[in-house]
Formats: structure tokens, sequence, C-alpha cells
């Protein structure tokens, strides 16, 4: 009788690791998910800042140059830095769609104008930052996201 009780008692909890190994697996790859799509929202939005400073070419022309030379070296440099500046504000919009649904605040910037102002942009990853925690917590173990009380539910 004991080795029954011994016998049920261990398949019993290799049951129930067998079942919450997988879940609280789960619920962590989903919750670093959460966190990967704020950072790289977050990383998107600093590369636009960084990309504003964009370099203006060379003001002397350097010796053996002729000034057709330079002013085509200055052209190529500004129009490449106003390339990457759109390029970075793409990704971003893109980073922060990904985030919309935890934070409802970013949806005007991606869908209602093509850049992001630079004195918005320190204010939106105030937005995005404050938001992760709840984010977060949203996933929960054996439900699928709720929608955050701010979105109206």
């Amino acid at each position: 009788m004991v080795q029954i009780s011994a016998a049920i008692i261990a398949a019993s909890v290799a049951l129930v690791v067998a079942f919450l190994t997988p879940t609280v697996t789960s619920l962590r790859a989903r919750r670093q998910a959460v966190h990967d799509k704020f950072d790289a929202a977050l990383s998107a939005l600093l590369l636009v800042q960084a990309s504003r400073q964009r370099p203006q070419g060379l003001k002397a022309t350097p010796a053996g140059w002729t000034p057709q030379e330079h002013r085509a070296l200055n052209l190529r440099t500004a129009e490449s830095g106003f390339e990457f500046h759109i390029k970075c504000t793409a990704d971003a919009k893109v980073a922060l769609a990904a985030i919309a649904p935890y934070v409802p605040e970013v949806r005007d910037y991606i869908t209602s104008k093509w850049e992001l102002r630079e004195d918005e942009e320190p204010e939106l990853r105030t937005k995005v930052d404050a938001r992760r925690a709840a984010a977060v917590k949203s996933e929960r173990l054996f439900l699928a996201r709720r929608p955050l009380p701010s979105q109206g539910v």
C-alpha cells in the first residue's frame, strides 16, 4: 500500500512538472518577446535621434581634388545622411507598430506624419518606457494577452 501511494505521488509530481515546465517556459518566452519589442522600439527611436546629426561634407577642398569633385563628395555625403535618416525613421515606425497594441499613444506617430520630430522623440520614449511593465504583465500564464485598461476594455 505504501509503495502504491509513493508511486502515485511520484507519478503525480512527474505529470505536474511535465505540464508546468513547458507552460512556464512559454510564459517566459512570451514576456521576453514583449521586452524585445519594447527594446527594439526604444533603440529605433534613439537611432532616429542619432541620425539627425548628419555629416555635411568637407569644408575645405582636399589637396589634389577639383572643386567639382569636392562638391560631388559633399552632395553624396548629404544625400546618404538624409537617406539614412529616412531609413531610421521608417524602421522606428515598424518597431512602434509592433508595440502599438500595448502603447496606443504611438499610433499617431505611425500614421499621421512621415517624420518623428526631434522635440517629440524624448516624450515618446518616456511614454513607451512607462507602458513596458503593464505590457509584460498582460502576458498571463493560462490566458491570451488581454487588452490593457487604456484600450477601452
